[in-house]
């Protein structure tokens, strides 16, 4: 892996930053770190009892889900305690359900109404009980990835769907309600707001320079070094420009692709080590804080995708968001990007 080198870093004074896909704003303020936080902590990667007799994930327990939509076999040289080694199993709470009909929207300027309609589902990452995904082997991300791209690929042909939301909850502050580690992807009818402005933005630059945004970003970050904090042959990871929470980073392949899916396979076990490398380092550097990591990629809707490119972002909970970041979506974060990167720079693991 390559590391760029570490530049010393001077105090900076407040600065605005706008991420240039969304457009969200975010106030970069490292004087607030020193700021007297009476009754906060680090915010809990597991706050809920956790008893592995009653996990519905773990072998044995198979007819506790709905059946699998995916099943990868139990490699027979390895552990034989279960049949399996991941399943994918349509999720028995679902937010959105594929049997309520054609969406119909009957909207004015006061109300939009539609059946939530949709695919929900749960990727169950390995038999083991494990409540962090660092300790899942390479192997096991490795599977994660092809998995997530199986599913893409099979939800894709069935025609219906607008786009995926692909993503994991680490953590009770996170969202996650069991600890067996676990990802999920909801196939959805419509475009969310953040990805039709994300692609309206990324469209206007191809046409205004004839490059992709996410493309140009990469070389100027690959060439200054300052936000890179990791580098395979074929990915990067990035400190986010204007982070939303501190240390928030992005991963994306430095070839252009616009569709996980459509993503080599044969590069998941590059892309699952550079990944274990930066989880354990983001655990080192800010002690096992809980985290969303999520999929970004190309809608299967729309008129074309080149000028989209997919990337993993990952959002540690080291803070809460407040009053300025829920009412007017403007980001306080305390760690600048490049002290970020500087510092997850100096924890990374070597390869194993």
């Amino acid at each position: 892996m390559f590391r760029a080198s570490d530049d010393l870093l001077m105090p900076q004074p407040p600065q605005f930053r706008r991420d240039p896909f969304r457009s969200h704003w975010t106030i970069l303020a490292p004087e607030r770190s020193a700021r007297p936080q009476v009754g906060l902590g680090m915010l809990p990667r597991q706050s809920f009892p956790d008893d592995p007799a009653l996990c519905p994930f773990c072998p044995g327990r198979e007819d506790q889900t709905p059946p699998a939509v995916l099943t990868y076999p139990a490699d027979p040289s390895g552990d034989r305690t279960a049949a399996w080694r991941l399943r994918v199993v349509p999720n028995k709470y679902p937010a959105v359900r594929p049997d309520l009909g054609t969406p119909y929207c009957q909207a004015d300027e006061s109300q939009a109404e539609a059946p939530a309609m949709g695919r929900s589902e749960v990727v169950i990452e390995t038999p083991r009980h494990l409540d962090d995904p660092k300790r899942l082997t390479l192997a096991e991300l490795a599977d994660l990835f092809r998995a997530y791209q199986d599913r893409l690929l099979a939800l894709a042909q069935e025609g219906t769907w607008t786009c995926a939301a692909v993503f994991k909850n680490v953590g009770a502050e996170a969202g996650a309600s069991l600890p067996h580690t676990h990802s999920q992807i909801i196939a959805l009818p419509l475009l969310p707001r953040p990805l039709a402005q994300e692609s309206a933005v990324c469209r206007t630059y191809l046409e205004r320079t004839g490059r992709c945004l996410t493309c140009a970003l990469l070389e100027r970050e690959l060439h200054k070094g300052h936000r890179l904090i990791a580098r395979s042959e074929h990915f990067a990871v990035l400190a986010a420009n204007a982070p939303r929470f501190p240390y928030e980073l992005w991963l994306a392949p430095l070839r252009h692709q616009a569709r996980f899916e459509h993503q080599d396979p044969t590069a998941f076990q590059e892309l699952a080590q550079i990944w274990h490398q930066v989880l354990a380092a983001l655990d080192d550097a800010c002690h096992q804080p809980a985290y969303n990591w999520i999929l970004q990629t190309a809608p299967w809707q729309g008129d074309g995708v080149d000028h989209l490119h997919w990337r993993v972002e990952l959002l540690p909970r080291l803070t809460r968001p407040a009053g300025l970041e829920w009412g007017f979506g403007c980001y306080i974060v305390a760690v600048t990007p490049e002290e970020a990167a500087a510092t997850l720079r100096q924890h990374l693991p070597p390869l194993p």
